[in-house]
């Protein structure tokens, strides 16, 4: 499951995953929820780090406790309606969609500079009964901020990932789901200084001269998420049928020391979450 936001946690104190799990019906015996967010940098806080200063927490409690709930409510559906499927792999990248060409920038703060630039796609298909032949799900997988409203805009939207989801959508039906890879420093085009395409989807978005960037508007978002489903389209065309029957996940815990001061302090003013939440 991904969802259009910053992030969310496992164990907030009143919401996250486990909380959701707890609205789940124990009948339908499922064992794991993989959950990730897109990093939509369009969403209402969830972790705690947009408040009215640095210190104080942007999170509502009521809002994440609906979200708990429509996770579960998505968790179960899904199970209720699980049927046999076919698995299509693609995948593509700026040479070989030139709908992704300069797509992806990088800031100078962190390096190395290198970032992944491929896109992965799978799509399931039904096998059996009605559903034989029709498209079930489409998921993508792509590495970049999804912050092409930037902080200029005050309304929510899921950014270019809502774009991506409709135009899959749309051309194939089913549900479309995005889920963002290891994003690192990437920005979507227009971020920052290093851009260099100023065209998406046939339109013209030129930098403005003083401050080097994009006029970050939903006239300019859309047609990202377009050029960036055309890709998604591309490794799907080009994708190949898996002979993988059965799908298998496979878990380790991971525990990495946090010595940030400054995450430190603001878990202990409750604004962020402990570490072992995250």
């Amino acid at each position: 499951m991904s969802l259009d936001l910053i992030g969310y946690t496992q164990d907030g104190g009143y919401f996250g995953l486990e909380f959701a799990k707890k609205w789940v019906d124990p009948n339908l015996g499922i064992q794991e929820v993989l959950l990730t967010c897109t990093h939509d940098h369009e969403g209402p806080d969830t972790i705690g780090i947009w408040g009215a200063n640095q210190v104080s927490d942007g999170k509502f409690p009521e809002y994440l406790q609906f979200v708990d709930k429509q996770i579960a409510t998505a968790v179960t559906r899904a199970a209720r309606s699980l049927s046999p499927v076919r698995l299509k792999l693609g995948a593509t990248d700026p040479k070989l969609s030139s709908a992704l060409a300069q797509m992806q920038t990088r800031t100078a703060g962190r390096p190395p500079e290198f970032f992944d630039e491929e896109m992965r796609v799978m799509q399931f298909v039904g096998a059996v009964g009605n559903a034989e032949g029709k498209v079930v799900a489409t998921l993508v997988n792509w590495n970049t901020h999804p912050e092409s409203m930037e902080s200029e805009n005050t309304m929510l939207t899921s950014d270019f990932p809502g774009t991506v989801r409709d135009q899959l959508e749309k051309r194939y039906g089913g549900t479309a789901v995005y889920i963002t890879g290891d994003l690192g420093a990437v920005e979507i085009v227009g971020d920052n200084q290093r851009s260099t395409r100023t065209t998406v989807d046939g339109k013209s978005f030129p930098m403005n001269p003083k401050s080097k960037r994009a006029s970050f508007t939903f006239a300019r978002t859309e047609p990202i998420g377009r050029d960036v489903a055309k890709a998604a389209i591309d490794a799907v065309e080009h994708g190949e049928w898996s002979e993988v029957k059965t799908i298998e996940v496979k878990q380790a815990e991971l525990r990495v020391p946090m010595d940030n001061a400054g995450y430190a302090f603001l878990m202990k003013q409750r604004v962020l979450a402990p570490p072992a939440t995250w």
